[in-house]
């Protein structure tokens, strides 16, 4: 039942592929003193799939029998009941389901940063960046009635032995229920526990901002190094807890954050290797959760405001490049980012906090490749009018924990003046 709920219900990702944490440079390399830069990326994103807490990869089409573990995580009294009609015929209990559930969802995500740069001297730089985001989530199939609580509740009467008197009062309690539908399912969601209707969904806005200085204290021939500091700011649209497929745009809260730079000149500026460290706090910040009874059953009406703390994360990279004729480049790269936890500790006494904070602990491995031309060499040397850099980045995830398997390339343009 977690792979129904997960993907459908619970689409809050974070869209980690728009934010513009390396939007000009990814090794030490800053803007010379008075020179300014403009910095377009355009990119496209296909979430095929998603990876559980064990690292399993499952795609996001569902098909799903609502059985004896979806009906005992609705309630202790759901639980218990459906223990009685155990020991009365075990193999009718397990035959016995709330329906099933077949869709099929396509989810497409896209968006355009902006980025300015300024180089304040030959060694430092101040880069501000903001995303417009664009995403879609498109649900095909529903809701299918089986009749199997019509069909235990005739078996149950049929029943002639010492458990008939039982089995014909759980019969009379089956034929009472009644016949779920779609439209029903859909009723009790909206008017019971006040979720918005699910259905398609798409949203158009802007995402996290985000500021940095980078610093080169070392700019040797072989080796150079260098710092981030940079903070994001929650700009962008955070999760809404009463829409059950939308997808954030924004995390909620700031962030700071330190990075480590090492560049490596193995032969003659033809061939390099770089490699980068990330740590970065997540500020505590309040949001609104719905206090789900279960891991695997998050539907509820109860809600509470909670002030919280994100957990920080930690990401570590290594890039192999290589330039020919001082204009075209490519790299490949592999990146490793971890995040702990989030604490959310609750006023309510009676409730286990652990279910928000389950899967809020993530791990992510992805590789990219690239590649560039720029006409900054032929600028300085008299040739080109204007100095720019056009290329193109693919990435994609490769494995994780708790994240979505994400495809992405993007489009990325540098004008400097």
């Amino acid at each position: 039942m977690t792979k129904f709920f997960q993907p459908i219900l619970l689409l809050v990702f974070s869209i980690f592929f728009a934010t513009p944490n390396a939007i000009l440079y990814a090794d030490t390399t800053v803007l010379p003193s008075g020179v300014r830069a403009f910095v377009y990326k355009h990119i496209e994103a296909n979430i095929s799939s998603s990876f559980d807490k064990q690292g399993v990869e499952s795609s996001f089409q569902i098909k799903e029998r609502l059985g004896s573990s979806v009906i005992k995580s609705i309630s202790s009294d759901a639980a218990s009941a459906y223990d009685e009609l155990h020991k009365i015929d075990s193999a009718l209990a397990e035959s016995v389901d709330l329906g099933t559930i077949d869709l099929d969802p396509e989810i497409t995500a896209s968006a355009n940063i902006f980025a300015l740069g300024w180089g304040l001297s030959d060694s430092i730089m101040v880069i501000g960046a903001l995303p417009v985001m664009k995403a879609n989530v498109t649900l095909r199939g529903g809701y299918t009635n089986t009749g199997a609580i019509s069909s235990a509740a005739k078996q149950l009467k049929s029943i002639q032995d010492s458990r008939q008197a039982k089995a014909s009062a759980f019969a009379q309690v089956l034929e009472q229920l009644p016949s779920i539908r779609g439209e029903y399912l859909q009723g009790a969601l909206v008017n019971d526990l006040g979720y918005k209707p699910i259905g398609s969904w798409s949203g158009t806005g802007i995402g996290d901002a985000i500021v940095y200085t980078q610093w080169r204290f070392v700019n040797k021939d072989t080796y150079k190094q260098g710092a981030k500091f940079g903070m994001e700011l929650p700009t962008g649209a955070v999760d809404d807890p009463d829409n059950l497929v939308d997808i954030p745009f924004g995390s909620g809260y700031y962030a700071t954050y330190v990075e480590s730079l090492h560049d490596f000149n193995l032969w003659r500026n033809i061939f390099s290797l770089s490699f980068t460290g990330r740590y970065q706090y997540q500020w505590p910040t309040t949001r609104t959760y719905r206090l789900a009874p279960s891991v695997d059953f998050p539907l509820t009406a109860v809600k509470e405001n909670i002030h919280y703390k994100p957990g920080n994360y930690y990401s570590a990279g290594a890039e192999f490049g290589t330039k020919l004729f001082q204009s075209i480049g490519a790299n490949i790269g592999y990146s490793i980012r971890v995040k702990n936890k989030d604490k959310i500790p609750g006023k309510d006494p009676n409730y286990d906090y652990g279910i928000l904070e389950s899967k809020t602990d993530t791990i992510i491995r992805k590789a990219e490749v690239s590649v560039s031309y720029s006409t900054v060499n032929l600028y300085t040397r008299g040739k080109f009018p204007v100095p720019f850099k056009i290329g193109s980045t693919y990435n994609k995830v490769l494995s994780g924990m708790n994240t979505e398997r994400i495809s992405q390339v993007s489009l990325d343009f540098e004008m400097y003046f």
